[in-house]
């Protein structure tokens, strides 16, 4: 069993490898800070990237980085989700955690910050850590008004209340929550949205949520996921939409009675005047949580896998295909 697979996910057409190269770079800082090359394994998911891009990272890394390439326009949960199935079962092991990481993510010199992950990840307490970046954080969507964020000393760990959120562009997920729920994120959403399940994914299984302090991540706003992008050398490249996918809409929690009575909820957070998605809100009943925010009704974790979470009828990952080099 390892510690951590950290998978780097990247998106074509804009890309810039060596940013990639950076961002990729600051993870073997705390590796090799900490000794962990044996209980660590970094991958690379790559949807739509250049060959000239693929092959700088390879001249840099050579075997210390594997690359799982997608040749189809996959939204990044679905790539990531395939990834951390596929390195399981081609690498022939297993993980405590799994580690997101955007590009345009690089982790500064912090020298406990790996050690902190694996300890909480470890511990059983936690469902998803994410990790403070710089750049389009949402930090107020995690306390609810715009400005509060202010009042959070970062350098320790924040607890992420339940309907809140933060982007998430470094998060650490815990395995128990694929263990549960099948897969390790979310995957009902297109390009932007996700964030919406993190809380109830974790309090639905009675684990924390938080933002853990000390943890400074550069990043770059949309350094290559390029919304308007519409093809790739040549070939048409479908827009994702914002918000549900696979035809899915939000009947799916105003019908689901055993989620509502459990503490069921759907917040995209802050209002935004003319905001690009359209706003549902369907606030949880919070007297199904506790005062540490964990579910006291068994029935919510069903009801999450169920709305949060794709089925085979949506989409098969047996069938998604890649090229690992």
């Amino acid at each position: 069993m390892k510690e951590l697979l950290i998978v780097y996910n990247c998106f074509g057409g804009n890309e810039n490898a060596e940013q990639y190269i950076t961002g990729l770079k600051s993870i073997f800082w705390h590796i090799n800070q900490n000794n962990l090359n044996e209980k660590v394994r970094v991958v690379v998911s790559s949807v739509l990237n250049f060959d000239e891009c693929v092959n700088k990272i390879i001249d840099e890394f050579g075997e210390k980085v594997k690359i799982f390439r997608y040749d189809y326009r996959w939204p990044v949960q679905v790539s990531f989700n395939k990834t951390v199935d596929s390195s399981i079962k081609e690498f022939n092991e297993n993980y405590n955690g799994y580690l997101y990481m955007s590009a345009g993510t690089e982790l500064t010199e912090i020298p406990d910050l790996f050690p902190r992950l694996i300890e909480k990840n470890n511990s059983g307490e936690y469902g998803i850590i994410n990790l403070y970046v710089n750049e389009d954080n949402c930090h107020e969507q995690m306390c609810g008004k715009i400005g509060c964020q202010q009042d959070i000393n970062f350098f320790y760990d924040y607890v992420i209340p339940i309907k809140h959120f933060c982007n998430f562009h470094v998060g650490l997920i815990n395995k128990e929550i694929r263990d549960f729920y099948g897969l390790a994120v979310t995957d009902v959403f297109g390009k932007c949205g996700m964030e919406i399940a993190l809380s109830f994914i974790c309090y639905a299984l009675r684990k924390k949520y938080i933002l853990i302090g000390n943890s400074f991540t550069k990043h770059t706003y949309h350094s290559d996921s390029n919304l308007y992008i519409n093809e790739i050398n040549g070939t048409p490249i479908e827009d994702i939409p914002c918000g549900l996918n696979w035809g899915r809409t939000h009947e799916i929690f105003l019908n689901d009675k055993e989620g509502i009575e459990s503490g069921l909820g759907y917040w995209p957070g802050i209002y935004v005047e003319n905001a690009p998605w359209k706003y549902f809100i369907m606030n949880p009943d919070l007297s199904k949580y506790d005062e540490n925010y964990f579910s006291t009704d068994e029935r919510l974790k069903y009801s999450v896998k169920r709305c949060y979470f794709t089925n085979n009828n949506e989409i098969d990952y047996n069938q998604i295909e890649y090229k690992l080099i």
